[in-house]
């Protein structure tokens, strides 16, 4: 069975989300690890309460409000026999704790309903993120972000509507394919996050993308605390790695300052410097003022090796 919630406020709706692993996330779920921008271990913190939640606000979310108010005359413009309907409710699978709020309903002239993600998206990220060989093909986590959503209303079909902003307008509905077992693996993936935040069991970290949720997670010590690590290999392996790239953060530093050195020699006491009519460098001279406020005190882990390569 399939709760519906209407939205009476954001307060309310904020709070339904709590509970449940919701669409825009769902890829994030430990067994999927198809997001492009939230990580399973992001999204367990969150929802174990281990770090608080991310801005539920932001210039981009502010951009996609705005835009949104286009969906409608959009939509019915490229299906001018299609009802278009903006959706105000937040819908749960209880019992696999998954919910979502569906963007836009839309009703064929045969009766048949859809359930439409609408996606503002910049011009030039649309043509990196969304374009593969001339064709529009959607990100991954925005597909099972509709699919689930479109379980989730039991629509007949699912759609993506993504407009860019440039020099014009442009929109483009675009088909997502409903795919077999898709959602019962998301209700397994669902029901196995939420046992391991009652077990305290996170996924490991992928340390590139989870390094700050990392440094959050473990930033205070006990002081004089000692933890032997010795028989743990990867900890030589990541000292020698520190110290290369120590180095090569050192070579590029010095790199740098060379070059613009160089630049500056070229330009003498000229602020720009043109390249066939255009202006191609820039060497403003940049006074700062003495800080008069005090940086507020803060705190931070410095990681030090102090073995193999790395003294």
């Amino acid at each position: 069975m399939i709760e519906e919630h209407h939205i009476e406020s954001k307060e309310q709706w904020l709070k339904l989300r709590e509970q449940d692993v919701t669409c825009s996330v769902a890829a994030a779920l430990p067994d999927i690890d198809l997001h492009a921008h939230v990580t399973p271990l992001q999204l367990w913190t969150e929802k174990a309460g281990k770090i608080p939640a991310g801005a539920t606000d932001n210039p981009a979310m502010r951009r996609g409000r705005l835009i949104e108010r286009l969906a409608i005359p959009l939509i019915e413009e490229a299906r001018p026999d299609w009802t278009v309907e903006k959706s105000n409710v937040y819908l749960r699978d209880r019992e696999h704790r998954l919910g979502g709020t569906p963007d836009f309903e839309v009703i064929t002239p045969s009766g048949l309903r859809g359930n439409v993600q609408f996606k503002s998206v910049e011009p030039y990220l649309f043509e990196r993120t969304w374009r593969v060989d001339g064709a529009i093909v959607p990100p991954t986590w925005i597909g099972i972000q509709t699919l689930l959503e479109t379980y989730l209303t039991g629509a007949d079909f699912a759609m993506i509507g993504v407009c860019r902003i440039g020099y014009g307008v442009d929109f483009d509905l675009i088909e997502v394919p409903l795919t077999d077992g898709l959602i019962e693996r998301l209700q397994q993936a669902s029901l196995a996050f939420w046992e391991s935040i009652e077990k305290n069991q996170p996924p490991e970290p992928n340390f590139e993308r989870d390094a700050d949720i990392v440094r959050r997670l473990h930033a205070t010590t006990v002081k004089g605390e000692t933890i032997d690590l010795t028989g743990n290999n990867r900890l030589a392996i990541l000292a020698d790695l520190d110290a290369e790239w120590a180095l090569t953060e050192k070579n590029a530093k010095q790199e740098r300052e060379a070059i613009k050195a160089e630049v500056l020699h070229m330009m003498g006491s000229a602020e720009i410097g043109l390249f066939n009519g255009e202006v191609a460098v820039t060497a403003k001279k940049i006074d700062k003022q003495a800080e008069k406020v005090p940086r507020p005190a803060y705190s931070y882990r410095s990681v030090l090796f102090k073995l193999g390569a790395a003294v």
